[in-house]
């Protein structure tokens, strides 16, 4: 589904105020949840923000070209993320939409974005919660699982924090020295 659950969201809300980033890619928008949460935050200072969203009905479902800057329609394992945004960017989101990757593309797509972000914030499912396709949407089906443990030794020593709760885990990874 196009959604999230609400558990630990105000941890993204906290990281995006210690990265302050001028440019925001939000990989798989689906209804805007990491965009609203910003949004609709104390924060002053949102910076650009760019939607790829894999399923082109969203983008009018969601209004998704009101709430962000720029939308891309595109499967994000195909991208060439450098020509997003003129190239590298602050922060990359990835919110629940690692789960619906195998766990090789996941990998490929983790290590892609490690080269073209300063920040990544990655929350997936600690769960085994089976999705099939939502509406037609076959990009909504869960192909893989991601274990908390598994999620911090992909990202490595550049993960800066991680929050487990019973349902979703949250990371951050960032490539520079964060205070």
């Amino acid at each position: 589904m196009p959604t999230s659950d609400a558990e630990n969201k105000q941890v993204v809300v906290d990281w995006f105020k210690r990265i302050n980033p001028k440019k925001v890619v939000d990989i798989g928008a689906g209804e805007g949840t990491y965009r609203n949460l910003i949004k609709y935050s104390d924060i002053q200072k949102q910076g650009f923000w760019t939607a790829v969203e894999a399923w082109a009905p969203y983008v009018n479902d969601y209004s998704l070209g009101e709430l962000y800057d720029d939308v891309i329609i595109g499967d994000a394992y195909y991208l060439d993320f450098n020509k997003i945004q003129n190239g590298y960017t602050d922060l990359v989101i990835a919110g629940d939409v690692l789960e619906h990757f195998t766990k090789s593309e996941a990998k490929e797509l983790i290590n892609e974005l490690k080269h073209y972000a300063r920040n990544i914030i990655i929350s997936v499912p600690l769960l085994h919660l089976h999705q099939d396709a939502y509406k037609g949407n076959w990009f909504e089906k869960h192909l893989d699982h991601w274990s908390f443990e598994e999620m911090k030794a992909e990202l490595g020593p550049l993960l800066v924090d991680a929050v487990e709760g019973p349902t979703l885990g949250y990371f951050w990874w960032s490539n520079k020295v964060v205070e």
